[in-house]
């Protein structure tokens, strides 16, 4: 089954199917919710060679499911992974140990641990980076799930009032919001723009 097969068996449809992250509405949830946010991709979508993997941040609706035929055939064994330059951090389900491992492509696999790849490097550097020049406003969260969760809202192009702060959207250069984890009424704005 091909990763647009098994995404659209499962009513997710992307605008296109190539290998990366995406976003998209929720088959579950999006359609119950204000008409002002039906529209609103919350799904996270990941598509690599193992085939597709996604997340609702609204719902918490995941899969592929195991069995079914709607599977991607691997079993479940991961939570999710991050594509970082190099190498790739796995994070498995609650109540596994370990939470969370790196691997790194070797030949038409993985093998466990870093390689040589430095894992010092920022989560999505290149979206970052370009989000930078752009002048957008960047969040500093605790953790790529998190991240993952505020690419997807998109939260300053989308929307009249920032997301991390709350204040008009009317950020003049590149802003830096630091969130504390499950806080995001608490964030503190550190940005060389205004509000």
């Amino acid at each position: 089954m091909t990763p647009q097969e098994l995404l659209n068996a499962n009513d997710i449809y992307l605008e296109n199917y190539d290998l990366g992250n995406h976003t998209s509405i929720c088959p579950q949830c999006s359609h119950a919710r204000k008409p002002a946010h039906q529209k609103t991709e919350c799904v996270s979508v990941k598509i690599d060679d193992k085939g597709p993997t996604w997340y609702c941040h609204h719902c918490g609706y995941s899969g592929p499911p195991k069995g079914g035929g709607k599977s991607n055939g691997q079993g479940g064994e991961f939570a999710a992974t991050y594509d970082y330059p190099g190498f790739q951090k796995v994070r498995y389900p609650k109540g596994h140990e370990p939470r969370f491992r790196i691997r790194h492509r070797e030949g038409n696999g993985w093998r466990w641990g870093a390689g040589r790849a430095d894992t010092r490097v920022l989560y999505r550097k290149d979206e970052v980076d370009k989000a930078i020049v752009l002048g957008r406003t960047i969040l500093v969260v605790e953790g790529e799930k998190d991240v993952d969760r505020c690419w997807s809202a998109r939260a300053c192009e989308n929307a009249g009032k920032c997301w991390a702060c709350g204040q008009p959207n009317n950020h003049s250069a590149a802003a830096l919001h630091l969130v504390p984890q499950g806080r995001p009424q608490a964030s503190i704005v550190l940005s060389a723009g205004y509000h």
